[in-house]
């Protein structure tokens, strides 16, 4: 199959409707050493845009479309159909004990990298099976600098208990490496997250410009890795932002770019609250490829800083070398609507405010986590049942605050016994209207 170059203003299209529309045949290898994990021509860059991603009030993020957005893109970037296979070959060399980090942006309040779509990350990789097992969702972090900014995004700190893991670099038991990296000229120590515990990251970006970098995308956002950013933003950050990707903790570690795309900014970024709703996800093994698919995106939103963002580019070229900035040799691939299709409960209307998440992992074979969002505050009762209707466990029942909530099922009923292999369902009710998920128990 012959790879179709672009130009700047027209992408190539391939729509596709869940799994559909994906290409079929694989590509030669890739000079790339961080896309060793699946072979293809040039750099893939895949978009996913799902008009139900963001309810009509354009505040409220539907966490079953995002879900289904992380499959399409994960899928069509690896050109493989079960998902969690798809995770694992972007994960070369990975055992049960390998640690996976999320690397995302909270710097702004008003737009971070969102929960829905970090934990939509964490689903697909307690997805996959290592040595016939799920991997464990323990092993995943999600990370950024600050505490306080992972709160103020809505995540819920958890270090050293059951679940996903999400910690900041200021925690007292993680904090900089004592190696100073020199970033063309500024010794940086990284966040230990980089340097001595992940095995592998993923780098979830925002989509916003940059006033005085141009755009805040993937290479931009690894100004939160290290300690001193500040002394990285001389020359619109070139060639400080290549410099700081180039180094060997997270250019040998990094596997997969993703850029929360949902909502942005494109003017006077990047603080402030969202300007655009664009309703995407951005995905590509090749951060150079993804930002520069990222800023041309930004530019047809009308952004007016892009052309300060000549970083990019240098970032291709010698001595960094760390991907592919010409659009013309860039496949892009653009899936359209993948939650067409998919089976909704028809037994009530879902409002807005209350947004299940499917379980994670799933299949799961001993513990699995439910995850939800409220708008608003609301009483809230999670049931677990049989396909028969019998109620096998009460998790909640309860007022709960506006916020992300995680809960876990340790597949026990409610006379503390272990329940068998099946299916079961997850009926979550917020004042009285339900939503259900299956969820499929192998031991």
């Amino acid at each position: 199959m012959q790879r179709k170059a672009i130009n700047r203003r027209a992408f190539i299209k391939k729509s596709a409707a869940g799994a559909a529309g994906f290409l079929l045949t694989p590509y030669s290898i890739s000079p790339l050493a961080r896309a060793r994990a699946f072979s293809f021509e040039g750099s893939r860059v895949v978009v996913v845009r799902d008009m139900s991603a963001v309810e009509p009030d354009n505040r409220t993020i539907n966490s079953d479309a995002v879900l289904a957005m992380v499959d399409a893109g994960i899928r069509s970037l690896t050109m493989m159909e079960d998902v969690g296979e798809a995770w694992k070959s972007l994960f070369p060399g990975i055992s049960p004990s390998s640690i996976i980090s999320i690397k995302i942006n909270c710097i702004n309040a008003d737009l971070s990298s969102h929960p829905e779509v970090a934990y939509a990350i964490a689903n697909g990789l307690a997805r996959m099976r290592i040595d016939g097992h799920p991997f464990q969702e323990e092993n995943i972090i999600i990370w950024d600098r600050w505490e306080s900014e992972l709160r103020n995004a809505g995540y819920s700190i958890n270090y050293g208990d059951p679940g996903v893991q999400c910690v900041a670099t200021d925690d007292s038991r993680i904090g900089y490496s004592s190696t100073r990296y020199d970033v063309s000229g500024s010794n940086q120590p990284l966040s230990r997250i980089v340097t001595d515990i992940s095995d592998y990251l993923i780098n979830l970006s925002v989509f916003k410009n940059h006033s005085t970098a141009g755009v805040t995308l993937s290479l931009k956002n690894h100004y939160g890795t290290c300690r001193y950013p500040d002394n990285l933003h001389a020359g619109f950050g070139d060639p400080y932002i290549p410099a700081l990707n180039a180094l060997s903790p997270i250019r040998n570690k990094q596997v997969l770019c993703i850029c929360d795309a949902l909502f942005g900014i494109v003017s006077r970024g990047p603080t402030g609250p969202p300007q655009i709703v664009p309703k995407s996800l951005i995905f590509s093994a090749d951060p150079v490829a993804h930002d520069s698919v990222g800023r041309q995106m930004l530019l047809d939103a009308g952004c007016p800083t892009t052309s300060m963002a000549s970083y990019i580019s240098t970032a291709s070229r010698n001595p960094y070398n760390l991907g592919v900035s010409d659009l013309s040799q860039i496949e892009l691939i653009s899936i359209e609507n993948p939650t067409t299709g998919i089976e909704k409960d028809d037994q009530h209307d879902i409002p807005s405010r209350f947004m299940p998440l499917q379980n994670y992992p799933n299949p799961f074979n001993a513990r699995t986590t439910i995850a939800y969002r409220l708008a608003e505050p609301a009483s809230v009762r999670l049931d677990v049942y049989s396909l028969t209707g019998r109620l096998v466990r009460r998790l909640v029942d309860q007022t709960q605050e506006r916020g992300v909530y995680r809960v876990r099922w340790d597949s026990l009923s409610r006379d503390g016994t272990s329940v068998s292999s099946g299916t079961y369902i997850a009926g979550l009710y917020l004042n009285g209207v339900r939503h259900t998920i299956r969820m499929q128990l192998i031991r």
